[in-house]
């Protein structure tokens, strides 16, 4: 068996196509812009996005069945003293609970399982991008203050110094 033969047989049709479609964006980009010929430079990079973005999508759902069958427990408990389902606000208040208190970016349009894990699987989706996001730093930070040179002093100024600054 070639090495081609295990790529094709290994990868999945649609990575197969968004390496197509990244040889022609490849081959595109090349004539337009005059630069050297590296359409499999496109292939590999649409067929790297691709995988990795199979990989994500399976991530978030793996994870949204965990949170949904957590979901599921909460809402039987509720359904059992109530006698209904939680309501789509209670959602919100315990998605933002399970967070961490990070609420989240809309609200289910309804209760019923079906619609719950729509709605848990974009909020964790959102969950993951935030946390992945770089922070913003707080405060812009201000330039170092140039210090005097100190070489040039004596010990006895040395000492001095050396006062003032435990002083201050």
């Amino acid at each position: 068996m070639k090495i081609n033969e295990v790529i094709v047989k290994e990868a999945s049709l649609g990575q197969l196509g968004a390496g197509i479609k990244g040889l022609g964006q490849g081959i595109a980009g090349a004539f337009r812009s005059g630069e050297k010929f590296a359409p499999f430079q496109g292939f590999k990079a649409g067929w790297q996005a691709k995988g990795a973005a199979q990989s994500q999508n399976k991530q978030i759902k793996d994870i949204t069945t965990q949170v949904l069958q957590k979901w599921a427990a909460y809402n039987q408990n509720i359904k059992t003293s109530t006698g209904a389902d939680a309501k789509p606000e209670q959602a919100v208040a315990w998605l933002t609970q399970f967070f961490g208190g990070q609420k989240p970016a809309s609200q289910p349009t309804g209760s019923n399982p079906v619609q719950i894990q729509q709605w848990l699987q974009k909020e964790v989706a959102g969950y993951m991008a935030n946390q992945e996001t770089p922070a913003e730093p707080a405060a812009p930070v201000e330039p170092a203050v140039e210090l005097p040179d100190i070489s040039n002093l004596n010990r006895e100024e040395l000492l001095q110094l050396r006062q003032q600054l435990q002083v201050a």
